[in-house]
């Protein structure tokens, strides 16, 4: 065969199969719509029924894979015993401090301009404030301030927080 033979016999190859799938896309336009319902609607299928298999399932005596015997733990018994003690009471009286629950602070930094007024940056509860050296919000006052650090008040009790 010649190159010019196969390459007839590749075109018409190539073509019958374009045509093949021209003619059924195009089929579905010009097909008509009778035909599709009469050979839609089957009524006469019947279907089984279905019975479920129920079964139970056991705990293994013995490891399939190992062949060895499942030893069944047994939960452990623990006997407690009950002693009554008596404490002396005394005729002072103990001060608990409440517990005081700080809200989220995070301190962002420290600003000093030219007239040496000094201004720190914290965030308390999702707030941010510029706050001055003895100013009170939300009931925390500025004990001390530091380029590092700074040192807060709030309800009597004193911490210090580090620069972020």
């Amino acid at each position: 065969m010649t190159k010019k033979s196969i390459n007839i016999i590749l075109i018409i190859v190539v073509l019958s199969l374009w045509g093949t799938a021209g003619y059924r896309y195009l089929s579905n336009f010009f097909t008509s719509d009778t035909l599709k319902a009469v050979n839609s609607h089957k009524t006469d299928i019947k279907f089984k029924d279905v019975k479920r298999d129920t079964f139970l399932l056991q705990p293994l005596a013995i490891d399939p894979f190992l062949h060895d015997a499942y030893a069944i733990p047994k939960p452990p018994v623990m006997h407690i015993k009950t002693t009554t003690i008596n404490f002396k009471t005394r005729n002072t009286e103990k001060t608990l401090k409440s517990v005081i629950s700080w809200p989220d602070i995070h301190y962002y930094g420290f600003i000093q301009s030219q007239n040496k007024n000094q201004v720190v940056l914290v965030k308390i509860d999702d707030k941010l404030f510029k706050m001055h050296k003895g100013e009170i919000i939300n009931g925390i006052y500025i004990k001390e301030m530091f380029k590092d650090s700074i040192s807060l008040v709030f309800n009597k009790e004193r911490k210090v927080f580090k620069h972020i």
